[in-house]
């Protein structure tokens, strides 16, 4: 028998090709007593008989074939699967699952909705971030409509363009979809069971703001950042602007500032790090490997939302070290501690090379906004530097201030 829904306890962290990397995730934690908001998962199998149903399955395979290896071709057709997706029906019997599971959760409970891409986060590719989230949604006919646009999202151009250039068979991905009840959280963040800047295995980082954790994730603020280590003695405290924090609209969420004052307090207290420290230690150990874990808290509880693996770490101790492998970008080169932070953002984001447009792109970019902060006397580098290997590097060298920055004073 197919299943086309299960509970988070029915799901185990090996069945990634069901729920997705998300949803198999959340499953695992929740058997393992980790304290993650209750939900379900719509299945890869519903995925499918949704596609079936509607006859999209064909549409796909067949715009799939007339694309061969054209990817403009390949981007249209997907525009047109998303069309064909966003309009279609659920089957009877799985509608009336979702419902069943929904209204179990609680009378109009508001819920995130999460795509989970089956191949997403494996060891070798990070395909977070490409399929969409919806959160602070309420009603039944509101979450049935996000599922649909997370199938949608599946076919998203930043998705099917990753796959392309990867090497990813498109016909091979499928998407669970994950149901979870939200907590209006007072503070959210990330926390790392590594040192993510210098990959010290014995010390973590935690990026937390006030309000809800996209505003982290999609590095929307300066998050405070937390270096502590194992033992939970804290070794350095940097306090982030925080300027604005995500909470619930009447649909969805709202951005809203933050007030002066609690901008320039730490969003956590001890309390609430050790506590922290604690729940990544147990996830970690867990799992036996460095983890890249979302949080959130409210009425001094915390809660874990997601926990995967950290993609961008080796863990074998025949490969290269990763200061190894960047000694022939950065010899001669003075990088300060936010370059070096800038670098590791983008890697964990984008592991992968540039292709030569990126970079054309990037550089009008660049371009455009050193041109606009050296009216303010606020000199940059003009441009990252880019090798044959598509590897980009950045330096710190010409970072002056100019005669201008007076200006800033008139």
């Amino acid at each position: 028998v197919i299943a086309m829904i299960l509970d988070f306890n029915e799901i185990k962290k090996e069945d990634v090709l069901v729920a997705g990397g998300k949803g198999a995730n959340l499953g695992e934690m929740t058997s393992a007593k980790i304290n993650v908001p209750s939900g379900f998962v719509i299945t890869s199998d519903a995925y499918r008989d949704f596609l079936k149903v509607n006859g999209i399955d064909i549409l796909i395979e067949n715009g799939i074939k007339k694309s061969v290896d054209d990817e403009r071709k390949l981007l249209n057709e997907s525009e047109h699967f998303r069309g064909k997706i966003k309009s279609g029906k659920f089957p009877e019997r799985l509608e009336n699952a979702i419902r069943e599971k929904y209204f179990n959760l609680g009378n109009n409970t508001r819920v995130a909705v999460r795509s989970s891409a089956t191949a997403e986060d494996l060891p070798d590719a990070s395909f977070a971030g490409q399929q969409e989230t919806y959160l602070n949604v309420q009603g039944i006919e509101s979450v049935l409509n996000a599922v649909r646009n997370c199938y949608a999202s599946l076919w998203g151009n930043r998705a099917v363009s990753y796959r392309f250039h990867q090497g990813y068979d498109q016909t091979s991905v499928s998407i669970a979809v994950v149901i979870q009840e939200m907590i209006e959280s007072e503070k959210s963040g990330v926390l790392f069971t590594v040192n993510p800047v210098n990959k010290k295995e014995n010390e973590m980082q935690i990026n937390a703001s006030f309000g809800l954790g996209e505003s982290v994730v999609s590095g929307r603020v300066t998050a405070d950042s937390y270096i502590i280590d194992k033992s939970g003695n804290i070794i350095e405290v940097n306090i982030g602007s925080k300027e604005t924090q995500i909470i619930y609209g009447d649909k969805e969420t709202v951005e809203v500032a933050v007030s002066s004052d609690k901008r320039k307090t730490r969003a956590l207290n001890d309390r609430e790090i050790l506590e922290l420290m604690k729940c990544g230690l147990e996830i970690e150990k867990h799992y036996r490997m460095p983890m890249d874990i979302e949080w959130a808290i409210k009425n001094d509880i915390v809660y874990i939302l997601q926990a995967r693996a950290i993609t961008t770490l080796k863990n074998s101790e025949n490969d290269i070290t990763c200061n190894d492998l960047i000694e022939k970008y950065t010899k001669g080169k003075k990088i300060k501690k936010d370059t070096q932070e800038v670098m590791s953002f983008l890697l964990e984001k984008m592991p992968f090379a540039h292709r030569v447009l990126d970079f054309d792109y990037l550089m009008a970019i660049n371009d455009q906004k050193v041109n606009i902060l050296s009216e303010g006397g606020i000199i940059l580098p003009r441009n990252p530097i880019i090798d044959d290997d598509g590897i980009q590097t950045f330096s710190d060298d010409g970072k002056r201030i100019g005669k201008n920055i007076f200006k800033f004073f008139n």
